[in-house]
Formats: C-alpha cells, sequence, structure tokens
C-alpha cells in the first residue's frame, strides 16, 4: 500500500474536487484551516473540540466525501472506531490524512493515512508545522511568501508547544492573544491577509488592543492565584481554582508562585471542562486526562467533566470555597 505522502502527492497532480477539513478549536487547530484555504479552491471546514465533536464531524464528512475528495484531520484525533473506519474508507480508495502531534494518538498511528510525530529535529512539533511542512513539500503554497508562512507557523509551534516561555518570543504569546480577542472568522482573516501581502505583523490597529488585554490578563492571573485552592490528591499537592479564560497563562503563573504543586486544575464551570497544567519535567497531565476521556500534551491537558472529575476536583474546590 502507498504511504500517505506517495497517495497525496499523486492525487494532487490531478487536483481534488473537494477539500474536507476537522481541526481542533484552538490556534494550532484553526491555523492548519488557514492553510487549506490557502492552498485549495474548494473546501469544507469544521473546528470541533476533542473527543466525540471530532468523531461526529469526521463521520460526517465520511458520509459525503467522494473518492476524488480529499478529508484533512489537524491537531486532533479520533478514537480507534472512527480509526478504523477511516481505514476502511482507505481500503476502498477514499483519501484521508492526519496530522497531530499528541502522544495520546500514537494508538491510531499508521503510516499509510496518518502523520503522528511528537518532535522534529530535537524541536517540539505542533499540527499547523506538521501541515504546512507537508503542503510546502508538495507545493501547494508556492504562491506565497515563505518567510511570511514560516513566520506565522513558528509563532503557532512556538506558542502551543510553549517554547515561547524559553526563548521570550513574546510575539507568539500576542498572537494566541489576539486569536481569542477577534475569535476564529477575523483571525483567518487576519492570517491570511499577512501571508498574501508577504509581510506579518500585527499592524498598528492591533498593537493597542492587545497591549490593554495584556493588562488584562497580568490582573487575571494575579486574581486566579489568589482564590486557588490547594489538596492532596492521590499523594499530589495539585492547585485548583475556577478559571473561564487564559488557562495556559493562568496555570503556569500560580505554578511559578507555588512551585510545590505538582500540578493545577482550572474549572471551567459554565463548559463543564477540566484543564490541567503543569511544569516542564513534572507531572504527566496527559495521562490524567486521558483516564477521563480527555488528552493533550504532558504539561497541558483537559478533558469534559465527568462524575469522576466532578468529585475529585469540582466538588471540593466548590465546598471549600463555600465554606470560607
Amino acid at each position: 500500500m502507498l504511504k500517505l505522502q506517495e497517495i497525496f502527492i499523486q492525487e494532487l497532480m490531478n487536483g481534488f474536487s473537494r477539500v474536507y477539513h476537522v481541526s481542533h478549536n484552538d490556534l494550532d487547530g484553526v491555523s492548519p484551516i488557514v492553510l487549506t484555504k490557502l492552498a485549495f479552491p474548494n473546501i469544507r471546514t469544521k473546528v470541533v473540540a476533542n473527543g466525540g465533536p471530532v468523531d461526529i464531524a469526521t463521520k460526517e464528512y465520511m458520509d459525503v466525501m467522494g473518492k476524488e475528495d480529499l478529508l484533512v484531520l489537524t491537531d486532533l484525533s479520533p478514537s480507534l472506531e472512527v480509526a478504523g473506519l477511516i481505514e476502511e474508507k482507505i481500503e476502498e480508495g477514499y483519501k484521508i490524512i492526519l496530522f497531530d502531534h499528541h502522544k495520546s494518538a500514537m494508538p491510531i498511528q499508521n503510516p499509510t493515512w496518518t502523520e503522528i510525530v511528537v518532535e522534529q529535529n530535537s524541536i517540539l512539533a505542533c499540527g499547523t508545522s506538521l501541515y504546512a511542512d507537508f503542503l510546502t513539500r508538495s507545493n501547494c503554497l508556492s504562491d506565497y511568501s515563505e518567510a511570511a508562512v514560516e513566520t506565522c507557523v513558528e509563532l503557532v509551534r512556538s506558542w502551543d508547544t510553549w517554547d515561547w516561555s524559553r526563548t521570550g518570543n513574546l510575539e507568539a504569546k500576542k498572537l494566541n492573544t489576539l486569536f481569542y480577542l477577534i475569535g476564529i472568522k477575523e483571525y483567518i482573516a487576519f492570517v491570511m491577509e499577512r501571508v498574501e501581502t508577504g509581510t506579518f505583523s500585527f499592524g498598528k490597529e492591533y498593537e493597542q488592543v492587545l497591549k490593554l488585554e495584556e493588562k488584562k490578563i497580568e490582573l487575571e492571573m494575579s486574581k486566579r492565584e489568589k482564590i486557588t485552592r490547594e489538596f492532596e490528591i492521590d499523594g499530589e499537592m495539585v492547585g485548583i481554582v475556577h478559571c473561564e479564560n487564559y488557562h495556559s497563562e493562568v496555570g503556569h503563573y500560580i505554578l511559578d508562585k507555588r512551585a510545590h504543586l505538582d500540578y493545577v486544575v482550572l474549572i471551567n464551570l459554565e463548559k463543564r471542562t477540566i484543564s490541567l497544567r503543569s511544569s516542564d519535567g513534572g507531572r504527566d497531565v496527559q495521562t490524567i486526562a486521558k483516564t477521563y476521556g480527555g488528552g493533550g500534551h504532558p504539561n497541558a491537558a483537559g478533558c469534559e467533566f465527568k462524575e469522576e472529575t466532578i468529585e475529585k476536583y469540582v466538588s471540593p474546590y466548590l465546598n471549600r470555597i463555600l465554606a470560607a
């Protein structure tokens, strides 16, 4: 059977009738959607949360796609059950490819349709960087400034892997802040405009807004740290706090202030989700999230509310807060 690269390049020579794309709903998931919009003329896209929505969106597109189409999945992975359905479709002649960098995706690794890479040449990968590298090798982005594409991809990779905190790349942090400020639709337009013009910069129209937002984030980090409560859970020291925004910033701020914590749990009561954060070399929180049907990275992961997570994290925190 042909490998992923061979299938893609052969079909690319003739072009696809339509490209379907399912991706994650964070910065590293939406950025590949931008690349698809730049590379292909006839597309349909969905951005979804991890877990069940991935399977639903993937099956919806598999039900309507033809053998002359392409289905792309980036920065997420379906369940083993749906991965099996994908492999059946590929055996029938359908074209489906997946790019992911999460260790939790390794169980579905298959050279005929997946490229799951955590690290490339000693550099942490992300969904955007893997997909961009593939499109570049396939000559799909040759109409655009290589420098502008590389700048955008590196900012996304630096943020998503948290390399920015080690290298001091504040532009990556600013890009993620902008993403959540302006929303998915405007973010896509923002990046496409810069790639198409050949220069990647935030511009005066966004710089002032970003400065104000950074001050807001600083205040939020301090506020959340003050209402963080500590618990001993399964022999580990865990900080728990209610937090609806800026999970990575808040989580790492708390860990910096409270170095004795093994990890931090950030509860979003409105969305009924839990985000987990740990320091470099610390607790592998993706193994915790995976236990409850979630996933992520060793230092950043998450899952939806389950009966077990409510009992272990949510209820103890709320009881402590209400009793104060």
